[in-house]
């Protein structure tokens, strides 16, 4: 990630695919859902498959098999209109289709999800612009015929209904994880093999992706709803819900799907319970006694049984008179009331396109503040949450300003909701700063448009008594060597103020972090477990800012510490290739290792950083960094581009700093080098 160093770089990676994880599914025994066959198997005749398959179009006409398969092969993409990885596969799906436009294949698309709608299917094609025949599976015959199991999962069938290869499109989009670029196309290497008489070499790759959705009748077992009337969706489930889920999974929030009824969530119910079991859902890792954060976001035990209870029997709905109405959210300012000021990234939106890697987009917005001012809470809105992976809004104060801790803002990570701060708190912002957006996209599969924002709420400034700050503990110095399974971080800061507290933490490392630990004040043996957090499952997906129920006391002796570990090692189900040395570098298949700490000091304390703590031990090089941004940088936008340098360190320098290869240099670029 590349900003100010004072900024905190959150990130919130995928949020859209967190429910699209790549086990496979529950046994027939617990749900009913179908193993996994692996190819070549026999799906059925092609005469039978026309004759016995109930398919529509996405205006109701019922169409025949025979309609889209009247080549020697037939390349199926199983698709749901609100699965993230189907929606990302469908217009790639639609490229291979024209790759093979003239060879005797030919392509459709099947859509055998039960939430999903006629309507929702036109949706999806006209959203993705989609050239290739679009079916619903009516009854589910043809994909059980297929033994599908996921969406997307791509098949292909010979002349005889046999087939020869069954798995992933590719390799670059997975849950958790985009490559920079593909490294295996599994589905076109297939094909052309069987296009040229070869064996396919390959013939199964792990499918990724959201269950199928079944219909709960087809499993209900009555014997056991006899005998527990209780566990259905109206009196169990939808309370769960309402309290966990329904926040973020709502018509026109962040969740890819709505858990606002009976009907939809059954579809999900497999998915649902999946995720939750392997303790993705709800979003929380801190494995720190309950009570010790306020933000804490947990199922309880009893609440997880409920709910694989209740798909086990087969996801009863009970008397839905009954259940219970859906929360009253705020659809967009979260807090109690609107923001004081309202200021956007740029008058333009930013185009982000279908697919690839986007390097990270800087905004400068000058909010003509002439005065100091007191902020007491932030709020960045994403203009399209669909594609922004992270903001950050940090600040840039005049040239005749210190950092000193002062650079950040406000973040957007999915999931994360703004927090006010007490009426003594605020955050000071010099006059004449400038805030900068920096903003982290990711690709949907579709041509889309964002255009962010911010909102301000303004402290009471002769109520405030004491100044939030927030320090960036970071350790740069490090070298992952490959296909390691444990490899050790850590990094201190110290040098607070008298009478400081420490508010919240927010550790972020990318998709090789393993875990990571930290303590304040006391790490010694003879302490035992003095840790004030301890994440022993780190999820990049999900950035979490854990706020303290009772702020830490700090004082000019603390010390701050953290142990982070990394996984490069094929264990690692989300390692991009554990096979090279990884270096601290912006994208997610490099890697950070940093902890950003929120903390109060009492106002007019006149705090400064001592050298030898970790936030400004490099003040000297900071210092330099700063005097050659204010040097070069001519055009005022934050960077140092390669046209603005001295021409000799242009030639021979630039490159050892510019380490994003961006062809600009960041104060952050100057500074840790």
């Amino acid at each position: 990630m590349v900003g100010e160093s004072t900024q905190i770089r959150l990130a919130g990676y995928f949020m859209m695919m967190l429910l699209c994880l790549p086990t496979w599914g529950r046994s027939e025994e617990a749900g009913g859902t179908p193993k996994v066959e692996p190819a070549p198997f026999e799906a059925g005749h092609p005469s039978e498959l026309s004759s016995k398959s109930r398919l529509s179009d996405p205006w109701g006409r019922i169409t025949s098999l025979s309609e889209v398969w009247e080549s020697e092969y037939l390349v199926v993409l199983i698709v749901g209109t609100e699965c993230p990885l189907a929606r990302l596969y469908a217009t790639r799906f639609v490229d291979i289709a024209r790759q093979f436009n003239n060879r005797p294949c030919n392509f459709v698309m099947v859509d055998a999800n039960v939430q999903d709608s006629l309507a929702d299917l036109q949706r999806f094609i006209a959203a993705n612009d989609l050239e290739v025949p679009v079916l619903k599976d009516l009854d589910q015959y043809f994909s059980d015929r297929l033994k599908a199991v996921r969406t997307p999962e791509a098949f292909i069938l010979n002349p005889r209904g046999q087939v020869l290869y069954r798995g992933r499109v590719d390799d670059q989009y997975q849950v958790g994880i985009v490559r920079p670029q593909i490294t295996r196309e599994d589905l076109k290497v297939a094909l052309n093999e069987i296009l040229a008489g070869e064996r396919v070499r390959t013939q199964n790759t792990p499918a990724q992706g959201c269950f199928i959705g079944r219909r709960p009748a087809d499993n209900i077992r009555v014997d056991s709803i006899e005998a527990d009337r209780n566990a259905t969706y109206a009196t169990e489930i939808a309370p769960i819900l309402n309290r966990h889920c329904v926040r973020c999974h709502r018509e026109g929030d962040i969740g890819p799907m709505s858990f606002v009824d009976y009907d939809e969530v059954t579809g999900w119910g497999e998915t649902i319970l999946e995720v939750i079991e392997d303790g993705r859902m709800p979003p929380w890792h801190a494995s720190n006694p309950s009570g010790t954060f306020q933000n804490e976001q947990k199922m309880a035990p009893s609440e997880i049984e409920t709910l694989r209870h209740w798909v086990d029997l087969g996801m009863p709905s009970g008397d839905l008179t009954k259940t219970p109405a859906i929360p009253i959210f705020a659809d967009r300012w979260r807090l109690e009331t609107p923001p004081d000021e309202i200021l956007t990234m740029s008058t333009q939106s930013f185009k982000v396109p279908a697919h690839g890697v986007i390097d990270y987009q800087y905004y400068v917005v000058d909010p003509g503040w002439t005065e100091d001012r007191w902020i007491r809470a932030t709020q960045v809105l994403p203009g399209n949450p669909r594609v922004v992976h992270h903001a950050i809004v940090f600040l840039r104060t005049p040239e005749t300003q210190r950092f000193d801790g002062l650079g950040w803002l406000g973040g957007y990570v999915p999931g994360q909701t703004p927090s006010m701060l007490e009426t003594h708190q605020a955050r000071r912002v010099p006059a004449g700063s400038k805030l900068v957006f920096q903003m982290h996209y990711t690709p949907t599969g579709r041509s889309e448009e964002d255009q962010t924002q911010i909102g301000i709420w303004f402290a009471d400034e002769s109520k405030v008594k004491e100044e939030v700050l927030t320090g960036i503990l970071l350790n740069q110095n490090f070298e992952i060597p490959p296909n390691t399974a444990e490899y050790r971080v850590e990094a201190a800061l110290s040098g607070f103020p008298e009478g400081s507290r420490l508010l919240s933490l927010t550790p972020h490392m990318h998709v090789r972090g393993q875990s990571i630990r930290i303590w304040a004040n006391d790490r010694s043996e003879d302490a035992g477990d003095s840790s004030v957090l301890d994440v022993p499952k780190y999820d990049f997906n999900w950035q979490h800012n854990y706020e303290f129920v009772k702020p830490i006391p700090l004082g000019s002796d603390s010390r701050i510490s953290f142990e982070a570990k990394f996984n490069n090692s094929s264990s690692n189900p989300v390692n991009p290739d554990p096979n090279v040395f990884v270096r601290w570098g912006d994208q997610t298949w490099q890697e950070m290792a940093v902890v950003f700490v929120n903390f109060s000091t009492p106002r007019g304390s006149n705090f400064e950083w001592r050298p030898g703590s970790n936030q400004m031990g490099m003040s000297a090089s900071l210092e330099k960094a700063q005097q050659c941004m204010e040097r070069f940088d001519h055009d005022g936008d934050g960077f140092i581009q390669r046209r603005e340098a001295p021409e000799a360190f242009a030639a021979f320098a630039f490159g050892k700093y510019d380490r994003n290869n961006d062809n600009r240099l960041s104060l952050e670029e100057l500074w840790s080098q």
